[in-house]
């Protein structure tokens, strides 16, 4: 890989909020957040070596999905509109709030709909350019 593709592929993650039985049970904090590192608070994994992550960007549980579009997904919209591919892959376990972040809910969009208001309010306001748009969803 050249450098230029391993500074452009970026990784981040957003942590999900405590679900109810995992508020009633009243466990010890499973993991701390520095910055861009996030390590588990499990001895036995730190002591492995193998309890810590970098990432280009944390999300924690209260971030809103607004708020990792403007961080993370804008920049790739503007991006393509400007004639470059880009991609966004949501990953993680089960219950990990991946379709909450990408479809959103009732009082808030998901990064699908808001980079498609982009992407079409980008086009609007780009001048002597023509666009040929086409969507596949998986």
């Amino acid at each position: 890989m050249t450098s230029d593709l391993v500074d452009s592929i970026k990784v981040a993650i957003k942590i999900r909020p405590l679900i109810k039985r995992e508020k009633e049970e009243n466990l010890p904090k499973q993991r701390t957040v520095e910055g861009n590192y996030i390590a588990s608070t499990d001895q036995e994994m730190r002591k492995r070596g193998d309890g810590g992550f970098n990432f280009d960007h944390i999300f924690d549980e209260t971030t809103s999905n607004k708020d990792v579009f403007d961080t993370v997904i804008k920049p790739i919209v503007d991006a393509a509109v400007n004639g470059f591919n880009g991609t966004v892959i949501a990953y993680g376990q089960t219950s990990s709030e991946k379709t909450f972040t990408m479809m959103g809910g009732l009082n808030e969009p998901g990064i699908i709909m808001l980079a498609i208001e982009h992407m079409f309010d980008a086009i609007a306001n780009t001048f002597k350019r023509e666009f040929l748009l086409r969507f596949n969803v998986i």
